[in-house]
């Protein structure tokens, strides 16, 4: 009997010891939440543009889980850092490769998702141009 106890014992710390069970990959909707900063714009004879100034480098798309896609666009008016807001909604083709986004008026735009990870948001847009956008991390 006593050998039945440890043995059924055992078998349960073996069992409790085995595989969590895999943490699962965060899919295109999770990735896209949140605020990603302009970074750099790369056009299509491959000259690159970048925030001239910390006014500019507030430039931003935040992508919310209901769907809206807000863009603000910082310039510098003379000393006077001024904003810019649009509003849009958004959705995800469901292979995750492209963004669907719909302007008040009901028009369109398809862009092509390049790179989406934890940290960078890279998209095509009018004919060959791109865009980087960085995700600021947790840690920040």
């Amino acid at each position: 009997m006593k050998r039945i106890f440890i043995f059924f014992f055992f078998s349960l710390w073996v069992i409790s010891c085995s595989k969590s069970d895999p943490i699962p990959e965060a899919t295109a909707e999770d990735l896209i939440i949140g605020k990603w900063y302009f970074k750099r714009l790369t056009l299509t004879d491959g000259s690159m543009s970048q925030p001239d100034n910390d006014c500019e480098r507030q430039t931003y798309y935040e992508f919310s889980a209901d769907g809206t896609l807000q863009d603000v666009t910082y310039v510098l008016d003379g000393d006077e850092c001024k904003s810019m807001f649009s509003r849009f909604d958004y959705s995800l083709t469901s292979d995750g490769k492209m963004l669907v986004v719909t302007a008040s008026d009901g028009s369109t735009i398809l862009i092509n998702i390049l790179t989406l990870d934890e940290n960078s948001l890279e998209i095509e847009v009018d004919s060959g141009m791109i865009v980087l956008f960085e995700k600021p991390s947790a840690k920040s």
